[in-house]
């Protein structure tokens, strides 16, 4: 399942090159993206049973 957020990441995020420098500013940068992408997530999951409602 990991292999999904990189990959989304990578084609959706704009990760796949980086514009910023040092450890601590790039992993600020991944965490936000992976927040992003789990809040798409949690919407899509919801939706169901949202409709269902």
């Amino acid at each position: 399942m990991i292999e999904k957020v990189f990959g989304w990441l990578k084609a959706f995020g704009g990760l796949r090159q980086f514009e910023l420098r040092g450890q601590e500013n790039v992993s600020a940068l991944i965490g936000l993206h992976v927040i992003a992408y789990n809040l798409i997530r949690l919407g899509n999951l919801l939706k169901p049973a949202m409709e269902a409602a």
